[in-house]
């Protein structure tokens, strides 16, 4: 069974206090929309935390908050993020959701780029066969916590190339 970290509860409420800054963010951005918030259902099984409305135009979001590259470290990495490719039960992770964009929260804005060309993008250049367990780690790596009883997938994706294929870049 994977294993439960001590500081879940703290992610949790880090991730939605995050989900809240991307919302005032969009609202700032797009007076007029509207802004739905999943349920958990919603969040756990279609990987969509925000839908959003404006006119004919809709989109649902999966939010992320700035990652750190180990767990160790003292703070978030300005330079890398982690995509989840499998979860920590070994069925798909996030990267496969029913969101349409991702919304990666990086210093002062939220870096939004389209699901499937984040996906083609960290498929393209995932490190094949390789699964790191260790923090001797690079970009594109892939990355397991085997040794915890966890079967999840993430791979260790540089922000610059998420940059390269956002959708937008918008100002917290």
């Amino acid at each position: 069974m994977a294993k439960i970290y001590g500081d879940y509860k703290e992610s949790v409420k880090n991730g939605e206090s995050v989900e809240e800054q991307f919302m005032k963010a969009l609202k700032k951005k797009f007076d007029k929309c509207i802004l739905t918030t999943s349920t958990k259902w919603e969040n756990k099984n279609k990987h969509i935390d925000v839908t959003f409305q404006l006119g004919k135009c809709n989109a649902t979001f999966d939010v992320k908050s700035q990652k750190k590259v180990n767990r160790s470290d003292s703070d978030t990495s300005i330079e890398y993020t982690w995509v989840e490719l499998q979860n920590n039960f070994g069925a798909k992770g996030w990267a496969y959701g029913d969101e349409k964009y991702i919304a990666f929260e990086w210093n002062d804005t939220f870096i939004i780029v389209d699901r499937l060309k984040l996906l083609d993008l960290t498929n393209k250049n995932k490190l094949p066969d390789i699964i790191y367990e260790n923090k001797d780690m690079t970009a594109y790596c892939q990355y397991q916590r085997r040794k915890w009883g966890n079967q999840d997938i993430c791979v260790l994706t540089p922000i610059e190339d998420i940059i390269g294929i956002s959708h937008m870049i918008l100002e917290k």
